[in-house]
């Protein structure tokens, strides 16, 4: 595995040039032609006293003062592990669960690899994804969740049989710091399920056989 530059289409956050900063419930960096690893969830993945605790990590930060950037990212990042372990408890009817809707979340994902952006790697667990990828020329990563989201969100009410939202509105998203941050999410990624431990059936992963064929693919031999 090589950790100078990356495989092919990674582009690590840039120190030299300008990063745009937002604000929803948390901070949100992003920066043109960088690579993004990005975490979403269904509407019911949290319980009802998880979205209390939640809302009230989200008000503390708010009114936190910290010393730098830094400080104020490590603790988005603590956070979000905090989301991600919620998440991994499989709350919510887990509709990502169901081997069909996994299947089109996946395919949804790959559809515009290569013409909107360039895919790194992708989970699809129960009740929420994990992805990697890099936004190319014309599409920022809110065009990106936009049309990942939109879509899907027709294609499950319709395959459910059902009406109404299906994703939180906002993610998780973190921009790759160098290539051996890539490695850590790549491996993140693949591992999601069996830290969880979710059975086989109900998750569905890929990772670009491009990363792939020289040594940035998921570790481990779960296929």
């Amino acid at each position: 595995m090589e950790f100078i530059s990356g495989p092919p289409g990674f582009k690590p956050l840039d120190p030299t040039r300008a990063i745009k900063r937002t604000r929803r419930h948390l901070p949100h960096w992003t920066q043109d032609g960088a690579t993004y690893f990005v975490t979403f969830h269904l509407g019911d993945s949290l319980p009802q006293e998880r979205l209390e605790e939640l809302r009230i990590l989200y008000k503390q930060f708010a009114t936190q003062k910290f010393a730098c950037n830094e400080e104020q990212d490590e603790r988005r990042r603590e956070i979000l592990r905090r989301v991600e372990s919620w998440l991994d408890a499989g709350s919510g009817d887990c509709w990502l669960a169901h081997t069909d809707v996994s299947a089109m979340m996946s395919n949804s994902m790959l559809h515009f690899h290569g013409k909107r952006y360039e895919l790194g790697a992708h989970c699809v667990m129960p009740n929420h994804v994990h992805a990697v990828f890099r936004p190319l020329d014309n599409h920022s990563l809110d065009d990106v969740l936009h049309s990942w989201k939109g879509y899907t969100a027709d294609q499950m009410n319709q395959m459910l049989s059902r009406k109404g939202s299906v994703w939180v509105q906002e993610s998780f998203d973190t921009i790759v710091r160098d290539a051996r941050h890539l490695a850590r999410v790549v491996q993140y990624i693949g591992r999601n399920p069996a830290k969880a431990d979710i059975p086989r059936e109900r998750w569905r992963r890929w990772v670009n056989p491009e990363w792939e064929r020289i040594g940035w693919g998921f570790r481990d031999e779960v296929r």
